[in-house]
């Protein structure tokens, strides 16, 4: 059922549909047909008959985007007023971008050269960090409701492959999905000793600043083992390609 029709006949669908979330909600129910994502491969570029040149775009159906609003604006409202989203994530939050995270970073980096300083950093990229979260560690029944027994199939050429489960990360496509993701990775800043973080979305960059360099490749390092950690504990993996360092 698509958008458009929907608003069509909003007048006639609001109050079942109202009624029906606060019982999903009550009951801690997000509704099987709710679950199934169609994925469109979406051609990127090079080789057509490789998957890897193939962008996989998820849709999922518009009424699980209206329940999840109303849960994620719940959750996002209570998190925010109880300060408990970190405060080094930019990401999927109300008033950071962007250009908050390279701010502070250049900001800091350069105050660190004008104090005869030097800024070794790292930046690190996660291995498809939102199909990784892990199911298992959501306690609350809605939660496990929401991200459990999930279906995907593939619409190539108009036809329809058959249904295949979702085991593990957060639905792409969705309202709830990226809110979940930053509450999954909330406390990865504390596996950090002796380097600052920023984190923007699944993006994450780690620096020190010093005048020994020997120094700070060791207090770096200490961190990097620290994070190898906690990657094993939440199922992350990183993705060394595109994973570098930069002293400045």
């Amino acid at each position: 059922m698509n958008t458009l029709l929907l608003k069509q006949i909003l007048f006639v669908i609001s109050l079942p549909l109202s009624i029906a979330i606060y019982k999903w909600m009550k009951t801690g129910v997000f509704p099987s047909k709710l679950k199934i994502a169609k994925v469109i491969p979406k051609y990127k570029s090079k080789d057509k008959q490789r998957f890897t040149n193939y962008r996989p775009i998820s849709l999922l159906p518009s009424i699980s985007k209206i329940y999840e609003k109303i849960v994620h604006n719940r959750l996002y409202n209570y998190m925010t007023i109880n300060s408990l989203i970190n405060k080094n994530q930019y990401g999927f939050r109300k008033g950071h971008s962007t250009k908050n995270a390279v701010s502070k970073f250049t900001y800091e980096t350069l105050f660190a050269l004008e104090s005869s300083n030097y800024t070794l950093s790292v930046f690190l990229d996660l291995t498809k960090a939102f199909n990784s979260i892990n199911h298992k560690s959501f306690a609350l029944e809605w939660f496990r409701s929401y991200l459990t027994e999930r279906k995907q199939y593939v619409y190539y050429k108009c036809i329809d492959s058959k249904l295949f489960p979702i085991t593990c990360g957060v639905p792409q496509g969705s309202v709830f999905g990226p809110l979940l993701f930053i509450l999954y990775s909330n406390d990865l800043p504390g596996s950090f000793r002796c380097t600052t973080c920023i984190l923007f979305e699944d993006d994450t960059t780690i620096y020190i600043s010093g005048n020994n360099i020997t120094e700070l490749y060791k207090l770096v390092n200490q961190d990097i083992t620290s994070l190898a950690e906690w990657f094993k504990v939440n199922k992350f993996s990183l993705n060394i390609s595109k994973t570098h360092y930069v002293l400045f």
